[in-house]
C-alpha cells in the first residue's frame, strides 16, 4: 500500500524535526508540537495510513534512522494525539 501525497507531506513535516537528532524519540514532544500545530485530525489519519502500510517510512527523507526507530517515534505521537480532540 502507498501512501497518499497528504500523508507523505504530513510525515515529513514531523521528520523535519528528528533528522539530525542522534536519538529522535528524545524528540517526542517537538515532533508532537508540529502535529497539534496543524490539523490534528489529519495528522491522526495520515499516522494511522502511515503506521499501518508496509512502506518503509524511514526512506521518507534522509535515512539516518532505523525503520524500527522511526515507527515507535510515530507510534509514539499517534497514542498521544488521540488525546487531543
Amino acid at each position: 500500500m502507498e501512501l497518499s501525497q497528504r500523508t507523505t507531506g504530513l510525515m515529513l513535516s514531523l521528520f523535519e524535526v528528528i533528522y539530525f537528532e542522534r536519538d529522535p524519540l528524545e524528540k517526542i514532544d517537538s515532533v508532537l508540537a508540529v502535529a497539534l500545530a496543524g490539523p490534528i485530525d489529519e495528522y491522526r489519519d495520515a499516522l494511522d495510513q502511515a503506521l499501518a502500510s508496509s512502506v518503509r517510512l524511514a526512506n521518507l527523507g534522509p535515512e539516518y534512522h532505523p525503520e524500527v526507530v522511526v515507527r515507535r517515534l510515530l507510534t509514539e505521537v499517534r497514542r498521544r494525539l488521540s488525546v487531543y480532540n
